[in-house]
């Protein structure tokens, strides 16, 4: 044996595990790794070097395939999570890994662990003993600083320069059962492939490994107070994509017969935390006299509901993000979006305006008692929606980020793997399918392309435009941009008051956004807005250059 079980960088902490996922780019972007390499590079020198090897050590990164791809749900881990993801990752890590230049076979290091220490009659190895026969090279301290923090009950004793690694006798039991449950659970497979190793790490394996739902609720033995038993663990959580993709949509579908019904509201350039929480306005009692009333704002009324309704799921839904700046409008309910393993806040926060409400609204207050701070109940999930084509209105910082959960929606008229059929869009569990079959099957006013036909071509085409600045991501048609009354059911109809909703909305949007820096390259002769719209008045879809809309026009 003579590879390194891991790469010589930092020991395995959660403070330098944070410190690689903070400084990873916006997880809305799309990258190459070799664009991730320069930008993280420019906070961790040296990450191109080392650090890269340890953060896909870790299980972080996905160096398997060409695009930037990382576990999005670490990014919603407070610091105790985070300590039992690398319990988790530590427990089935396996050497040499796919980033070990090594022809060994593979061992899983804890497992092999306590194979020795269950075979000795002492129930005690030497460590030192056990690196150079079963693995050798480097990073020996690394890997037993690893051992002594995540891999209990395996207990660590030092005398002098000695190690030794030992299971107390009360812990011989809990010893198999790992073991028996690792070997069977997480064997290795394909070890030189990285993206299995990558998928090694992922939710609903953590999830298996802590005996997790794959919602993450634990037995109930650790269910909050105020979810006791309900299967309920609230979460934050972003849903992002093109304009028009079927974000809202989704958010709707799954909450429109929610026993509670959700608070809304929508994030905009001078929306406040006031407006979030709540403030205090004047007004007059009975009498005419002046009065100071607070008035709650969404996320307050969204806090009230929750408590007084602790048996069901109940959600806060923000539109748009970052159309605002998030981070003021929270303030300092940031704080309350690290959650404990059964969706409570982990920490609480003051705010007198929101307790004195609590106080007076909370029917039946958890434990009995009146409150005296502010925090997030497990039954309480945050849910928001953002454009990619908006990122960089108000961008969020990877500190905000890491607090939820993201969710891509893809921007596609039909549901993967199933044909153009209608028959197969009634599948109430894809809850966009038959509106997007409908829309697919509609007609651009005056001529003959479906919708359909219109946005494939036009959303390759922007993917192909290599010379525009922006990213194609973030540019591209959502498949719900025109409504089915934008559009007309029949080819050919020519209704002018179609025609005109059609230029005033989607060709407005393609001249003003996506075709803005290289309009030329987009349209035949056409020097403004103007000419663009006479342009589809008098020659239709012609009037845009190198875009084969459709094979008859």
């Amino acid at each position: 044996m003579a590879f390194s079980p891991f790469a010589r960088w930092r020991n395995f902490t959660v403070d330098n595990f944070k410190a690689l996922l903070e400084v990873y780019p916006d997880l809305a972007k799309q990258f190459s790794w070799s664009e991730v390499g320069e930008l993280i590079e420019k906070e961790i020198n040296g990450y191109k070097k080392t650090a890269y090897q340890q953060a896909c050590q870790f299980g972080i990164e996905n160096r398997g395939i060409d695009q930037y791809k990382i576990h999005n749900y670490l990014f919603t881990f407070e610091d105790k999570n985070i300590e039992k993801y690398l319990q988790f990752w530590m427990k089935t890590y396996y050497a040499p890994n796919p980033y070990v230049q090594s022809d060994d076979e593979p061992i899983i290091i804890y497992c092999e662990l306590l194979k020795e220490i269950l075979s000795s009659e002492s129930l005690t190895i030497d460590f030192h003993d056990f690196f150079v026969r079963r693995i050798g090279g480097k990073s020996e301290d690394i890997l037993l600083n690893a051992i002594k923090y995540y891999c209990f009950p395996i207990e660590h004793r030092s005398i002098g320069n000695n190690n030794s690694l030992f299971i107390s006798r009360e812990n011989i039991g809990k010893a198999k059962d790992e073991l028996s449950f690792i070997e069977n659970e997480f064997p290795i497979y394909n070890p030189k492939d990285r993206e299995t190793f990558y998928n090694r790490y992922s939710y609903s394996n953590y999830c298996k490994f802590f005996g997790l739902s794959d919602d993450g609720i634990i037995n109930d033995k650790y269910v909050s107070s105020s979810s006791v038993g309900t299967g309920i663990r609230g979460f934050n959580k972003v849903y992002y994509g093109t304009p028009g993709c079927g974000k809202s949509y989704k958010v709707m579908k799954e909450w429109e017969n929610n026993p509670v019904k959700p608070q809304r509201t929508t994030f905009y350039p001078d929306y406040t935390n006031s407006d979030f929480v709540g403030q205090v306005l004047p007004g007059l009692d009975e009498n005419g006299q002046p009065t100071y009333e607070f008035i709650e704002g969404p996320f307050t009324k969204a806090l009230i509901d929750a408590f007084n309704n602790p048996n069901d799921n109940v959600a806060l839904i923000i539109e748009e993000l970052n159309r605002g700046n998030a981070a003021a409008i929270f303030g300092e309910i940031f704080q309350l979006l690290d959650r404990d393993n059964t969706g409570k806040s982990q920490y609480s926060i003051y705010n007198p305006n929101i307790i004195k409400e609590l106080n007076k609204q909370v029917i039946n207050k958890p434990d009995g008692q009146d409150f005296d701070s502010v925090y997030i109940p497990g039954n309480m999930s945050i849910i928001a929606t953002m454009n990619t084509s908006d990122q960089n209105v108000y961008p969020l910082d990877t500190a905000f980020q890491r607090r939820w959960k993201f969710e891509k929606i893809k921007n596609s008229f039909l549901k993967d793997g199933i044909k153009d059929e209608p028959e197969y869009y009634d599948d109430p569990d894809n809850y966009v399918s038959r509106q997007a079959y409908e829309l697919s099957k509609m007609f651009i006013p005056g001529t003959a392309t479906t919708w359909k036909d219109f946005v494939d071509a036009l959303n390759k085409r922007i993917v192909e435009d290599h010379d525009a600045t922006f990213s194609s991501e973030d540019k591209q048609i959502g498949v719900y941009f025109l409504s089915k009354d934008e559009l007309t059911e029949e080819r050919y109809a020519n209704s002018r008051e179609a025609a005109k909703m059609f230029s005033e909305k989607m060709l407005k949007y393609i001249w003003e956004d996506i075709a803005k820096l290289n309009p030329e390259d987009w349209f035949d002769e056409c020097k403004c807005l103007d000419d663009v719209f006479d342009g589809f008045n008098e020659n239709q879809l012609r009037i845009f250059k190198n875009i084969d809309f459709s094979k008859e026009q």
